[in-house]
């Protein structure tokens, strides 16, 4: 019996390394088939969720996390809005009608059924620390990128691993030029990308880590993208945390007027790098995206036209494709999860690591205003990942908060999750 345990162990530990290396340190590795990005982690994600349903049905597991059943019903009625719409009006646009069926309807099963069990019991410690090592890996890469490009005028390539193979040499082409200078890209191909993802963990991540130097990294990396979006989202998020999160005392205080002084200093001189004027974030035009607010003026009730996609400002394109009916049904998805949480009926609700984990997903609702990069690879995992832990009722929210100092307590967590069991 001990010998099976520490098998599963070994299993648990290898498909965490597997998704996280390859969803967030390396989300882009991979290939094109006809077109589509078929990248290594939604391949992993996949096979692992097959893996993950056959487990459950031997097990003939019957009882399931009610929050994750609750709040994936509410993803029931944007799921058959964005199936029909498909259905009936046309696709507009192969590749990205394929990435909203695997956003909005795989994706959410995906994490809310299949790997509902599996989060419940897993200990989360591995999993924790090694997401909080990766996300200061590509963070830390991104600016070792950014200022190589800067001085090299060249980008680090490694095909399949941190481009996709058939984009070897494009990387140029990505919309990643700010005047001549680039983007901070990582991985990610994209500093918008990479930006919203990140800042989506970023609430998680500060929590975890300790370090204020990996911490200034992290927060210099997001101002390295150069994208407005990123900015306006990194200063909501300190003001957030420090409001929310954080006790309300003088430290804490000093603590977030210095990061958010590092971050209008970053901002400031970033835009000299680029030679821009402060009217650079303040463009009335929204960086080209004000013809985006044009779809206000066919507004129907129902779907009426092919999906072509969803564009930056997530919500105009949510109504022009699926109507004011699919955008009250894609909003319901979408908050269902924050809205549980205001009602305090998430398990652990007043934890830190609840909070942050509900920062995360109000973040990336409240940048989507501007830039969502929804159907890009790999911003949907990372959104309902996040709603999957944020509903977990796993202990190992609370001993893992008990326990947090690692130089007293590093082994503890393990030990007491373990008698758990």
């Amino acid at each position: 019996m001990q010998k099976e345990k520490q098998i599963l162990r070994k299993q648990y530990k290898l498909m965490v390394f597997l998704l996280v290396s390859f969803l967030v340190i390396f989300p882009k590795g991979g290939v094109k088939v006809a077109g589509i990005p078929l990248t290594w982690g939604y391949f992993l994600l996949g096979l692992v969720s097959i893996t993950g349903l056959l487990g459950l049905l031997l097990k003939k597991v019957k009882t399931f996390n009610k929050y994750h059943l609750l709040t994936l019903s509410a993803t029931l009625p944007f799921q058959v809005s964005a199936v029909s719409t498909l259905l009936l009006n046309g696709i507009g646009d192969i590749g990205r009608s394929l990435s909203l069926i695997i956003s909005f309807v795989f994706i959410p099963w995906m994490f809310l059924f299949v790997f509902s069990h599996y989060l419940d019991k897993m200990d989360l410690t591995f999993l924790l620390d090694f997401l909080r090592n990766a996300i200061f890996l590509v963070a830390l890469y991104g600016v070792f990128l950014f200022f190589y490009k800067l001085e090299t005028g060249r980008f680090i390539e490694i095909p399949y691993l941190t481009v996709n193979a058939d984009d070897v040499g494009n990387m140029e082409n990505k919309f990643i030029n700010r005047g001549g200078i680039f983007k901070l890209i990582s991985t990610y191909n994209n500093g918008n990308i990479y930006g919203v993802s990140l800042l989506m963990l970023f609430p998680l991540y500060n929590l975890l880590e300790k370090s204020k130097f990996k911490k200034i990294i992290v927060n210099l990396s997001f101002i390295l993208t150069l994208s407005r979006t990123v900015w306006f989202g990194l200063i909501i998020y300190h003001i957030l945390y420090s409001i929310y999160i954080k006790r309300i005392n003088i430290n804490n205080f000093i603590s977030t007027l210095s990061f958010m002084l590092i971050v209008f200093t970053g901002i400031y001189w970033s835009l000299k790098l680029m030679g821009f004027e402060w009217s650079f974030v303040f463009d009335e035009r929204l960086g080209g995206r004000i013809e985006q607010f044009d779809y206000l003026e066919n507004i129907s009730f129902f779907p009426s036209e092919p999906f072509l996609g969803i564009a930056e400002v997530v919500y105009l394109s949510v109504i022009r494709f699926f109507g004011i009916s699919g955008f009250c049904f894609f909003m319901l998805a979408m908050c269902s999860p924050l809205v549980l949480h205001f009602l305090r009926k998430v398990p652990f609700n007043r934890t830190p690591f609840k909070k942050s984990l509900a920062l995360g997903l109000t973040l990336y609702l409240i940048v989507s205003l501007s830039d969502g990069a929804m159907l890009l690879i790999p911003v949907m995992a990372f959104y309902w990942f996040i709603v999957a832990l944020f509903l977990s009722n796993n202990p190992s929210f609370k001993y893992y908060e008990q326990h947090l100092d690692r130089k007293k307590n590093k082994n503890h967590l393990k030990h007491v999750f373990l008698s758990l069991r």
